[in-house]
């Protein structure tokens, strides 16, 4: 698996780069004050590209558009456990010990929800055909050992989605030429597009990831001017629409990372406040979005190395 996924890689990748070469002066860090002036540059130089990409829609309507203000109602995205279904979890974790023998992982066969399994898969249809997020929220963390907790945590996901993996300007968005550093792989970097659609159903997927993106060395090409502002235009543009729910002890949460996108804020633990975060790759086969090409190699990382496999 793993040298296909180098050659896969290969076939994606341009000559080598040119020594002459010159690129956009853009870094991980959001710098506002490089986006205006780049973006005034790009004006000023004029004959930029207004129209959208053929065959690209000039609206959706899905579920899957929102801005923050649609979702100030938290019943809306949260999944609120009652008594019942956290005795149903309990059982269903007693019933995963006891099997015999062994089970080598968590399954809805040995982790059995017959009622909170039926909210579970609607919550997956949320996340893959509307808002694209669920919080499943009224665990008690400290009710249960660390190992069956995150046992419970396993069952609860494999409801949402079947298969885990092993973790690791829309026209210049849509160009399949952007570098995507491949983090001290062989070879050190691939090409794909930042945008991509579907047509039936009618749906765009942002596959925009900033670290990746920004180069680490010199063995992988840097953005060009058009690259770097669509780049940080679809950061400035999404801060705009984000919702920021709050996070409370014993929280799941679920994305769509196809659909829509998520950040992290800094946390640092102290003697007061420690975290402890457990995050999972998950992929509903029957649901699951169709992939570009260049996309379905980082995929096959994630999904079908079999050599990198934990669990």
């Amino acid at each position: 698996m793993a040298e296909k996924l180098r050659l896969d890689a290969l076939k994606l990748n341009p000559p080598a780069i040119g020594p002459d070469r010159v690129y956009a002066d853009i870094e991980y860090k959001i710098d506002e004050n490089k986006y205006d002036a780049r973006s005034q540059a790009r004006i000023r130089a004029g004959g930029l590209e207004t129209s959208l990409p053929i065959g690209w829609p000039n609206a959706l309507d899905k579920r899957l558009v929102w801005t923050g203000a649609d979702l100030e109602d938290e019943g809306q995205y949260v999944l609120s456990l009652g008594d019942a279904e956290k005795a149903e979890l309990v059982a269903a974790l007693r019933h995963f010990k006891r099997s015999e023998p062994a089970p080598p992982t968590v399954s809805r066969e040995n982790f059995p929800l017959e009622n909170l399994g039926n909210r579970l898969d609607k919550a997956s249809d949320d996340i893959y055909e509307g808002k694209g997020f669920v919080i499943v929220r009224g665990l008690d963390p400290d009710s249960l050992s660390t190992e069956d907790f995150t046992i419970m945590y396993l069952g609860i996901s494999r409801y949402i989605a079947e298969k885990r993996g092993q973790a690791r300007l829309a026209r210049f968005n849509a160009k399949p030429d952007w570098p995507f550093d491949t983090i001290g792989r062989d070879p050190a970097y691939y090409r794909r597009c930042t945008f991509t659609r579907e047509s039936d159903p009618e749906r765009v997927a942002p596959l925009v990831a900033r670290a990746p993106t920004i180069p680490s060395h010199e063995r992988i090409p840097g953005l060009s001017e058009a690259q770097a502002e669509a780049l940080d235009a679809f950061h400035f543009i999404a801060e705009k629409h984000e919702i920021s729910p709050m996070m409370e002890k014993g929280d799941m949460r679920f994305f769509n990372n196809i659909g829509t996108l998520h950040r992290r804020e800094a946390f640092e633990n102290d003697e007061a406040c420690e975290r402890h975060l457990i995050r999972i790759w998950l992929n509903n086969e029957a649901k699951s979005w169709k992939l570009p090409t260049p996309l379905k190699l980082a995929w096959a990382r994630v999904f079908e190395d079999d050599e990198r496999a934990t669990f």
